[in-house]
């Protein structure tokens, strides 16, 4: 058998390649497994990466929104404080410049999206120096409405008790008023004919009647303020018509400032001195029958009165 025609040799010859193949596979398939290992780690890695940057923009994004509500909500506080200010009569300029520096810092972070750590530091401090400066004029303005509530308790407590002088003081008015009231002592009556007799009859004729006198004394009152006086006379008739004298009768105020009609008046300087006092009424005209009344009035006060009867 020649050498060429050797099988076994052959089959050998295959074996070998065949190996040679399968390590070059082999070393080839661990050589990718390592590749794909070492992507695969680099993937974990680069998303390792990019959620912790994930996460720090979050953590940048909560710090800039609490310290954008934290001077947002140190703004609002501002402002309220402002109407109190304006409620208490105070300036509100002081105000205005905080409220002004908090929207600068509030459009400052609006247009952030990550802060440092120094720079989330100092706006801390910044919030805390807003907060200390706001609590102490809370506590100012809670003093001076304290002041102003105390002031106003005081005032209407003053008013009260103001009203409550006045009243009394109106009370004792009334009382001096009423004691110093003049009274008409001894009232006389006289009928006068068209020849000036005066008769001092109770029944006067009706035919004969021209005139009435009236004659009265002023007791004395040391209540009573001396100076000028006047006194009104009022002649009713049994109708309850007041008589009017054409010359000289009117209107008086009484003392309940109702208006009320006299027939005459007179005026005389009062000096607390047992003073007389006259009316001459002068009707102009007939009296019919009936019974007459007769009041006397002075600073709207009624002080005598009688009556007489024509026939």
């Amino acid at each position: 058998m020649t050498k060429e025609n050797n099988p076994i040799r052959n089959n050998r010859g295959l074996i070998i390649f065949l190996a040679l193949i399968i390590t070059c596979l082999s070393v080839a398939v661990f050589s990718l497994s390592n590749k794909l290992r070492h992507s695969e780690e680099l993937v974990r890695q680069k998303g390792e990466t990019i959620k912790q940057h994930e996460d720090n923009l979050a953590q940048q994004r909560t710090q800039i929104d609490t310290r954008t509500e934290e001077l947002s909500s140190l703004k609002e506080s501002y402002v309220e404080m402002m109407a109190k200010n304006d409620s208490l009569g105070l300036s509100k300029g002081e105000l205005e410049l905080k409220v002004a520096e908090l929207d600068r810092q509030i459009a400052s972070l609006s247009m952030r999206s990550q802060l440092s750590e120094s720079e989330n530091a100092n706006l801390k401090q910044l919030i805390a120096k807003f907060e200390k400066d706001l609590n102490a004029k809370n506590e100012q303005i809670a003093r001076l409405i304290r002041n102003r509530d105390s002031l106003q308790a005081m005032s209407e407590q003053m008013a009260s008790i103001q009203g409550e002088l006045t009243e009394k003081m109106r009370e004792l008015e009334k009382r001096v008023e009423k004691a110093s009231v003049l009274e008409a002592k001894d009232l006389e009556i006289l009928g006068v004919d068209a020849k000036g007799r005066e008769t001092d009859r109770k029944v006067f004729r009706s035919r004969k009647l021209s005139k009435v006198k009236v004659n009265f004394q002023l007791a004395k009152n040391a209540s009573a303020v001396k100076g000028n006086k006047t006194f009104f006379l009022r002649v009713i008739d049994d109708q309850n018509a007041v008589l009017i004298d054409a010359n000289d009768g009117g209107v008086f105020l009484d003392a309940n400032n109702k208006e009320a009609l006299y027939s005459t008046k007179t005026r005389i300087n009062f000096k607390n001195e047992k003073e007389n006092v006259s009316f001459l009424f002068n009707k102009g005209g007939e009296y019919h029958e009936g019974i007459y009344r007769v009041e006397i009035f002075a600073e709207g006060y009624k002080i005598g009165s009688g009556s007489f009867e024509v026939k």
